[in-house]
């Protein structure tokens, strides 16, 4: 069991650490967005 539960427990970390970046890309490109909306409706508000 230990020998076949060592490459899952491998490559969870891996795993987690791709679902992470990910995750942080993608409040990126939502902060990012609402930036440009935010400065769109200033503009147009204008």
């Amino acid at each position: 069991k230990d020998l076949n539960g060592d490459p899952l427990y491998e490559e969870k970390p891996v795993l987690d650490m791709m679902r992470w970046t990910r995750t942080i890309e993608e409040i990126g490109q939502a902060h990012t967005q609402m930036s440009t909306s935010a400065a769109n409706f200033n503009n147009a508000s204008y």
